[in-house]
């Protein structure tokens, strides 16, 4: 049952260790290749060029969320042609119902050099080095682009995933979420104001010290999954190949989050959460019901400050142990090694494109825009029922918390996250003990990193 499926070591890598050539020159500490600088000083460089673009498409009947779906890039695909007479975009959609085989065929074909020059990242696999010179640097092309500016962009979602000062895979949109405290609470309320951002053992030790009601949840949006990679440091290891799971303290500790979990909750759950704590109706319930409330960043209806307050208020961002802000990143782009400097430069000109809230009518990041002026846009536009200066008090919050250092919050390649959310939600439904859970993801993440090496 919990045997690894062979596609999964086909699947695309990310954090790689290749460096690129080239003349180039140094901006501060950053280097950019004067080879792109060409491109975008004479845009008609590009007419004549092909730019294929390979992403996975939602088919009816996948089981998978519907955030899933990137036929926007098509969409997006068709107005940046109309913009740019002479060039041609090549959208490829690979779909299957079995996430796994999607994967595998992505791979075969990077492999056998079919693949695109701009990939879609969902079923990169993070870690695995065997194809690591089939990505290019993103550093080098976007740094030659006058028009990039850093202040314009949540930076700090780039360095998350930087591995050896090299960008190997650009995120579009993330998510993290935010916690506020049950104010009914007195000194619950009290404890919590002496944070600016907190953790989950900062959330344990407030419950435990204070609170004596054991039936209230610690939050909505927690469960064992949650609670696995807010501390996935201390149970493995993917440089150092080691892992250390099948033990007593792993085994009490998921117990201890299940406790910790509504058991009418939802496995893994996020999408469907959006806005709740906006409602006061809702507010009331969950009083009796969470000793916290998580808001997600692309929810900016959660952040909206009433009048009464909520019982729920004062969200400030979830963070691991050591202070990084704990981001989720489902959108972006992988660039293909192998593809011509005018290719690379066209692709980045295109997600550039694709950023643009002008070129954008009708479609939605679905997350917080890497982008910042998407980000002021589409904040607006999810809170435009509300006066502009509580609009503009959202947005400086959600801008603020991203300023943090950040941290992937699952920091893990497809494969160790599809074994630990199946394990894991057997253990979470009953199906399994939390011994056999313990044994099963100790087995399937030693195997994981054994087919790394």
């Amino acid at each position: 049952m919990y045997l690894i499926k062979k596609g999964m070591y086909f699947f695309f890598i990310l954090i790689l260790v290749l460096s690129y050539s080239g003349c180039n020159r140094r901006i501060g500490d950053s280097v950019y290749d004067m080879d792109f600088e060409r491109f975008f000083n004479d845009r008609s460089l590009f007419v004549g060029e092909t730019l294929t673009i390979v992403a996975p498409f939602y088919l009816p009947g996948m089981n998978v969320a519907g955030i899933l779906n990137r036929r926007d890039i098509y969409v997006l695909a068709q107005r940046y042609m109309m913009a740019n007479p002479g060039v041609y975009i090549d959208v490829r959609g690979v779909g299957t119902n079995d996430l796994n085989a999607m994967g595998e065929v992505m791979g075969i074909e990077l492999m056998a050099g079919r693949s695109g020059t701009l990939m879609d990242m969902m079923f990169i696999e993070w870690q695995t080095q065997s194809v690591a010179h089939f990505f290019a640097d993103w550093h080098p092309i976007m740094r030659a682009d006058s028009r990039f500016d850093e202040s314009e962009w949540f930076m700090n979602v780039f360095y998350a995933l930087d591995y050896n000062n090299e960008l190997r895979f650009l995120p579009t949109s993330f998510w993290y979420r935010a916690i506020a405290p049950n104010s009914t609470i007195a000194e619950l309320r009290e404890a919590f104001s002496r944070y600016d951002f907190v953790s989950h053992t900062d959330l344990f030790a407030m419950k435990n010290d204070i609170l004596t009601d054991a039936t209230l949840y610690l939050y909505r949006g927690f469960d064992v999954w949650v609670g696995f990679w807010a501390f996935a440091d201390s149970f493995f290891c993917i440089n150092e190949g080691w892992v250390d799971i099948y033990n007593p303290e792993f085994i009490e500790f998921i117990y201890k989050m299940r406790e910790l979990t509504n058991p009418m909750r939802s496995f893994g759950a996020f999408v469907g959460e959006i806005g709740i704590a906006a409602s006061r109706a809702n507010d009331e319930e969950n009083r009796h019901r969470y000793v916290f409330l998580d808001a997600l960043s692309w929810s900016s209806h959660s952040f909206v400050m009433h009048d009464p307050p909520l019982h729920f208020s004062g969200y400030i961002p979830l963070v691991c142990t050591n202070g990084n802000l704990l981001v989720n990143i489902l959108s972006g782009f992988a660039l293909n090694a192998n593809a011509t400097p005018a290719q690379k430069a066209l692709a980045w000109d295109f997600v550039l494109f694709s950023l643009d809230y002008a070129n954008r009518g009708g479609l939605s990041s679905m997350m917080q825009a890497v982008y910042i002026p998407l980000f002021y846009h589409e904040t607006a536009q999810s809170v435009y029922d509300y006066a502009p200066e509580q609009i503009n008090a959202i947005s400086e919050q959600l801008k603020s918390f991203a300023q943090l250092p950040m941290r992937l919050n699952i920091p893990a390649g497809w494969a160790i996250e599809s074994a630990v959310y199946e394990i894991l939600s057997d253990f979470h439904y009953g199906l399994i003990s939390g011994r056999q859970a313990a044994e099963y993801l100790q087995n399937r993440i030693t195997i994981v990193l054994m087919e790394m090496d």
